[in-house]
């Protein structure tokens, strides 16, 4: 019986052994990481951010913050009719980047703007509908990684933490351009 303890608590070892070593496995041998999202390896300078704001059916024109890594790191922002230009620093952006895959972004599909609900019909069977409202305020985040890219479109009820995000970019935007 002693051995057989012995046995367990080595054998319950070499799985903990075995699950620290495979959580530190680079993004190219782990599973979870899409093979078909981002390039596991990039220059800073290669990523472009592009985030459009729209008003729904509103005459103005879009709200839009362009964040590009080239350089020592630029934003431009586009608002009622103004462009505003700045600096966005390499860190902020790597920082956005990372919101992005903790929100899995690059898993997400590229339209988050309809809402989906059921309905119980007269014959007892539940079916599904569609509300796509055109005329809804929408957001849509491109992202752009040497030959990659993804966009999201989305509207308030379609992501809450990305729309967050979003907001605070446009925020971080109006405190680091000059008008």
């Amino acid at each position: 019986m002693p051995g057989h303890t012995f046995r367990s608590v080595l054998r319950t070892l070499g799985l903990g052994v075995l699950t620290l070593i495979g959580s530190a496995t680079p993004a190219s041998n782990n599973p979870t990481v899409p093979a078909s999202g981002p390039p596991r390896t990039y220059r800073i300078e290669d990523v472009r951010i592009h985030m459009v704001r729209a008003e729904g059916r509103s005459t103005g024109p879009p709200r839009q913050l362009l964040l590009s890594g080239a350089g020592p790191g630029s934003a431009v922002l586009e608002q009622q009719g103004q462009r505003r230009q700045g600096v966005w620093p390499h860190g902020d952006l790597v920082a956005l980047l990372n919101a992005l895959y903790r929100l899995q972004f690059f898993s997400l599909p590229a339209q988050l703007t309809d809402r989906q609900s059921v309905f119980l019909r007269d014959d007892g069977t539940v079916q599904m509908q569609v509300l796509r409202r055109v005329d809804a305020p929408s957001t849509r985040v491109c992202v752009t990684i040497s030959d990659y890219a993804q966009c999201v479109s989305f509207s308030a009820e379609g992501s809450a933490a990305l729309g967050q995000m979003v907001d605070q970019a446009f925020s971080n935007a109006e405190r680091l351009v000059s008008p």
